[in-house]
């Protein structure tokens, strides 16, 4: 067997270079996670409560239910003004709140050290230059927390989070279930507002004894201010 042997010399450089690669990452984590937790958490919610800023819209939903030949049910549901009962509105924040990670354990210093942060090339989204912050629960097949990975799209113009991408997992004897979620906001009609663009859920389901199921809902909305 072939044996490679290291000067006194290179054994220094290389214990260097190891100590400065795991300095520079630590570095990048550091400064990812301190940059996500900066963030007003709160802004993408009141995008969908706030309903003055788009009190005209459409929205179209489309759910998937099946395994094999997924059923599909479709509908159009149509706000204007007035017509926007207190109900509506509830039920559009309702929305919200589901999809949008509530005091995730990621921004918690005490679970840091569970996930792994770091900042992706940025990408544009409706046009405008957008950073990306990844978080990845560590190791990858870990059940420490729901959450196992998510991505948060920031505006650069505005330090604004405009869309997340998270997946969630949930395991018991009986029951497996993972999903995705992603929800994006893009600009209003009227300046400095953002309003709900797009929110897709996807569910897998396994179930004991029981084929597993998929469940898919896509919504979109559109037609803001439109009369």
């Amino acid at each position: 067997m072939l044996r490679v042997c290291y000067t006194p010399v290179a054994r220094i450089v290389l214990v260097l270079l190891a100590t400065l690669s795991g300095t520079w990452r630590s570095s990048a984590q550091e400064n990812a996670f301190a940059h996500l937790r900066s963030l007003d958490h709160s802004w993408m919610q009141i995008a969908f409560e706030h309903k003055q800023a788009h009190d005209r819209y459409t929205h179209v939903v489309r759910k998937l239910r099946g395994n094999v030949e997924p059923t599909v049910s479709a509908f159009v549901i149509r706000y204007a003004g007035d017509g926007i009962s207190q109900t509506d509105s509830t039920h559009l924040a309702h929305l919200g709140a589901s999809v949008i990670p509530e005091d995730p354990p990621f921004l918690n210093e005490r679970f840091k050290d569970d996930f792994q942060y770091s900042f992706l090339p940025d990408t544009v989204l409706m046009g405008r230059n957008t950073r990306i912050i990844a978080v990845t629960a560590v190791p990858a097949d870990s059940d420490l927390h729901a959450i196992r990975e998510a991505l948060y799209y920031i505006d650069q113009a505005t330090g604004r989070t405009v869309a997340i991408r998270h997946e969630r997992q949930a395991a018991s004897l009986f029951y497996g279930e993972q999903s995705t979620y992603w929800v994006r906001l893009r600009p209003g009609p009227s300046e400095g507002s953002w309003v709900p663009f797009q929110v897709q859920i996807q569910t897998g389901l396994r179930l004991l004894h029981k084929p597993s199921l998929w469940l898919q809902r896509n919504i979109a909305f559109y037609n803001y201010g439109v009369e």
